[in-house]
């Protein structure tokens, strides 16, 4: 091995693990990229840095490099320098007395499993991991079943040759005397195990069923010592094992309902401990309604249910809280009720104490984002109502009253006009004086309001369009931020409700507040810029080609953006004993999981990713110059780890195809049309 490599390669990585700024960091990285990781001699670099340096740190930022390597590099290496590193790699898992670095080293076994097992090299592999889980020392345990777990993910097909041997392990793990480390990781590997059980094999289900129970205990221990990351990982699991197929948990779903019925309705536990509990209730009747009804427990679950709904409420409307999870998860059970709600709400509306008014506004936002046809439809009655909630002194009321307020005009329709003068005449003045927290809700009320009069709004759009130039202007605090966000997004919903002719004075205006709120370092402006021009473009057409040299330019530089710099090595938080500043995940590092991205970045990109397919599509010449650049980066972006964001990549990309085609003009098909083949 080359020392000088090595020493290099280590010398960048201690400067990565202990720098204090993002340029310190780019600029190592980029010195790795360049010079260390486009050989195959940082494998075994990597893994000896891994292995002997003293900083914890930096031997886990080693492993991780390392496990990015393997699927590149492991099939160069000589057949020697690979045994010599499959010998070592269990030892040094074995004596690594720091976790997150054992976990680390535990992906890099897994990533060599991956390459080695199809092609029958590593066998002696699984066995070692057996004898791991059986041995006497729990930490042995705990990096034993840490990497059987791992392997489900890389060699799923490989480990199901040992479903049965694996259930008897499973069987002793999830019970383990000392760590609740090995019993929740132990869950974590039989929900993987889950998904390769058919349901028709009648003994695997019946061997899956009878670790329910204790399954079920390991999650009670995570409740009780408040081991909230713990007990979601439970959750999660438990979750997932309701939409399978195979009924693993048919046997034992009353006893998992009373117990998250408990968990939920108990006030001294956590509140994110009670919202995962009721999730997995809320789940349980989306996936096993015929089995609730079978079991005949809907009634008392119900009744247990109603006291956790007049339960308080956080003050932010879109924070969670066990009430609103009750109301939200009984939505689609309550459809067909809804007028017997509105009557409800209605007197709860009316009610002489101000508590009543304020829980009755926040259910009936929460219904009617959820049931928005169905309520909107009793407008004559819930909308005098509110109006007179929107004059309220307690500031909590009327914010819950204009969101309630916001829900039903979205789907209210053409009788929206016959509410225009009272509803404006409130908005506007919550828009200029209300409380701070009150403006960006009303201003999306008016939007809303926009939206479903359409011309009828026209009388009230210069008074708006003032207002709305003024927000996009605003500078100072996150609550002013979050007010010119939305106006920028409402800029947009205006121009569509009046028009292209109406809207065309003030463009050149509304399209320049929206790039100087994008130069600001708030992802939310962005965001909202971007989703102004991908509205805007739809009412201008080709004619707002003219803006796409500003704005192309910025939609490939957050394609481009890398979403780990925030939460690399070297930030005030990080020491050798705590990785991730909070007793985090020890995966902190680990490209694979969530955890180590920006997720406002992310968030970013989906929308620029939106807003890309908009924008070819409606100007499409002004576009054009930019689109195999932008077209380039949608492709990266399919292999994101966000759902939402590759979903995004892959609408845009269809949309740049369907684009193509019309500027291709291509003939009309005509069925019966005999195929060409080539």
């Amino acid at each position: 091995m080359d020392a000088q490599f090595v020493n290099g390669l280590q010398a960048l990585l201690q400067e990565i693990s202990g720098a204090s700024s993002t340029e310190a960091i780019q600029k190592a990285t980029t010195t790795l990229n360049q010079q260390f990781y486009s050989s195959v001699l940082c494998v075994p670099g990597l893994f000896s840095i891994a292995k002997d340096n003293g900083n914890s740190a930096v031997r886990q930022l080693a492993a991780v490099e390392l496990r990015k390597r393997i699927p590149k590099f492991w099939g160069e290496l000589d057949d020697s320098v690979q045994q010599q590193m499959r010998e070592a790699i269990l030892k040094v898992i074995i004596d690594e007395t720091n976790d997150p670095v054992r976990h680390s080293m535990a992906r890099v076994i897994s990533s060599i499993a991956k390459v080695d097992i199809p092609n029958q090299k590593w066998n002696n592999l699984v066995q070692f991991l057996y004898e791991c889980c059986q041995s006497p020392t729990a930490s042995h345990r705990e990096i034993g079943i840490y990497v059987l777990d791992s392997l489900f993910e890389t060699i799923a097909d490989t480990m199901e040759a040992h479903m049965e041997h694996l259930f008897v392990l499973f069987k002793s793990l999830i019970s383990d005397p000392e760590s609740l480390v090995v019993q929740v990781t132990t869950l974590e590997a039989l929900g993987k195990v889950a998904e390769f059980v058919e349901p028709e094999n009648r003994d695997e289900v019946s061997s899956y069923q009878a670790l329910v129970p204790s399954m079920v205990q390991v999650l009670q221990k995570c409740l009780a010592t408040d081991n909230e990351a713990f007990a979601s990982r439970c959750f999660d699991v438990f979750s997932t094992l309701l939409i399978l197929e195979a009924p693993l948990l048919n046997r034992h779903l009353g006893e998992l309902i009373e117990f998250s019925t408990s968990v939920g309705g108990n006030e001294d536990l956590d509140e994110k401990l009670r919202i995962m509990a009721l999730n997995f209730l809320t789940w349980t009747a989306t996936y096993k309604r015929g089995r609730l009804q079978k079991l005949k427990i809907v009634k008392p679950l119900i009744e247990k249910m109603m006291p956790i709904t007049a339960q308080e409420d956080p003050e932010d409307i879109d924070e969670e809280s066990p009430s609103r999870i009750i109301i939200e998860g009984c939505v689609d059970y309550t459809r067909s009720q809804a007028g017997d709600i509105v009557t409800l709400v209605c007197a709860g509306l009316s009610d002489g104490d101000e508590r009543v008014r304020r829980a009755s506004c926040m259910a009936l936002g929460c219904i009617a984002d959820e049931l928005d046809d169905e309520i909107a439809s009793y407008h004559e009655k819930l909308l005098p109502l509110i109006f007179n909630l929107t004059n309220e002194s307690n500031v909590v009321i009327v914010k819950y009253a204009v969101n309630a307020l916001d829900c039903i005009l979205e789907s209210i329709g053409d009788p929206i006009v016959n509410y225009l003068p009272q509803l404006m005449e409130r908005l506007v003045v919550l828009l200029d004086s209300g409380a701070m927290e009150i403006k960006p809700i009303a201003l999306s009320a008016i939007g809303s309001a926009a939206h479903s009069s359409g011309e009828a709004f026209a009388p009230y759009f210069d008074a708006v369009i003032i207002r709305i130039k003024q927000a996009m202007a605003l500078t100072g605090d996150d609550d002013v931020m979050a007010l010119r966000g939305v106006a920028t997004d409402m800029a947009s919903t205006l121009a569509e409700a009046a028009g292209k002719d109406a809207f065309l004075p003030h463009l050149d205006e509304t399209v320049q507040l929206a790039l100087q709120g994008m130069e600001s370092d708030s992802p939310l402006m962005r965001e909202s810029g971007y989703c102004y021009f991908g509205v805007i473009s739809r009412v201008f057409k080709d004619d707002f080609s003219k803006y796409i040299p500003f704005i192309a330019p910025l939609l490939l530089k957050t394609l481009r953006m890398d979403e780990t710099v925030e939460f690399g090595f070297g930030l005030d938080s990080i020491n050798e004993g705590d990785l991730t500043g909070s007793g985090g995940n020890d995966d902190e590092y680990d490209d694979d999981g969530p955890i180590n991205v920006n997720t406002a970045v992310a968030d970013e990109k989906e929308v620029a990713a939106d807003a890309a397919g908009e924008l070819f599509a409606n100007a499409t010449s002004g576009f054009l110059p930019y689109v195999e650049d932008v077209a380039k980066e949608l492709v990266k972006l399919l292999e994101h780890y966000s759902d939402t964001a590759r979903k995004s990549a892959i609408v845009a990309l269809f949309t740049f195809i369907r684009t193509f085609s019309k500027l291709a003009s291509p003939e009309p098909w005509k069925p019966g049309v005999p195929l060409v083949s080539f």
